[in-house]
């Protein structure tokens, strides 16, 4: 019977790392795609002197925080001439039951921008990707200087 313990705390140990790094990593991904957005929303705004892809990017990394701390901002490239843009972000998990050491962990981000042309006002948000930033100038709606921003893979 006390042979039995062990494998069942193993098995405990194992389940509970298993959850914990699920969770980091649905946190890392919303992070990811949080940065993804903003950064390639910074497309739509040419006029905005000093705020950069890499500026916004990371400004929304830094609000995102994982578990006590944000995730790092490991790699960012972008098309300015297609408004396409991918970036990862990575994570230290700190100390695991069974890896007092933790692990590393990265996850892939991608976001496209679209200027709307006029007469595109209204047009419906793609089903398949709720995330979305939506740029539109109250000034002149539907102009060149409104904007979608959608999430890709």
């Amino acid at each position: 019977m006390v042979l039995l313990l062990i494998p069942m705390r193993l098995m405990g140990a194992v389940a509970v790392d298993a959850a914990r790094l699920y969770m980091v990593r649905g946190k890392m991904q919303l992070a990811a795609d949080a940065a993804a957005l903003a950064g390639a929303s910074s497309f739509l705004d040419e006029a905005d002197a000093g705020d950069s892809v890499q500026a916004r990017a990371q400004h929304f990394v830094a609000a995102n925080p994982i578990v006590n701390a944000p995730a790092v901002l490991e790699s960012l490239s972008f098309n300015a001439d297609s408004g396409t843009l991918k970036l990862v972000l990575s994570y230290h998990t700190g100390s695991l039951i069974l890896g007092p050491n933790g692990m590393t962990m990265r996850v892939r981000a991608g976001a496209r921008a679209e200027l709307v042309r006029p007469g595109q006002i209204g047009r419906l948000i793609p089903s398949e990707n709720p995330l979305h930033w939506w740029k539109q100038n109250e000034a002149t709606p539907g102009g060149a200087d409104s904007g979608l921003v959608i999430l890709s893979r």
